[in-house]
């Protein structure tokens, strides 16, 4: 939810501002960019909205997992969720109804972003 990040720059006794700013479009690029996983042309896209019920953190494993329930189908999804993200990012949204969007690869769905999901 971070969009802007300011510092003060002194230069030789004068102070000028500088911000940096991204959208979460140019961000997701960059991250897809780089994503080895995402070049290999098995991988698929999703987006699904629903209520999220249920997290879990494995401890020592790359990935934990969380279920969405979705909304119109009411089909349980378990999507794979890098653990150094689960607390910070993950944590807020429990049971609440998200937005959720990554990439399956191997049978298996990956989070690459979630935010709130709203009911229109």
């Amino acid at each position: 939810r971070i969009k802007t990040v300011g510092f003060v720059v002194d230069r030789n006794g004068v102070e000028r501002p500088v911000s940096l700013r991204k959208t979460r479009a140019e961000i997701n690029k960059e991250l897809r960019s780089t994503n080895t996983d995402l070049i290999d042309s098995t991988v698929e896209v999703f987006s699904y909205i629903g209520i999220l019920t249920h997290a879990d953190t494995p401890i020592g494993g790359r990935y934990g997992t969380v279920w969405l329930i979705e909304r119109i189908t009411n089909k349980k999804r378990v999507i794979k969720v890098p653990t150094s993200i689960m607390k910070d990012v993950v944590q807020p949204f429990y049971e609440e109804l998200v937005l959720i969007q990554g990439y399956k690869k191997d049978d298996k769905l990956y989070l690459e972003e979630i935010e709130l999901g709203s009911y229109d």
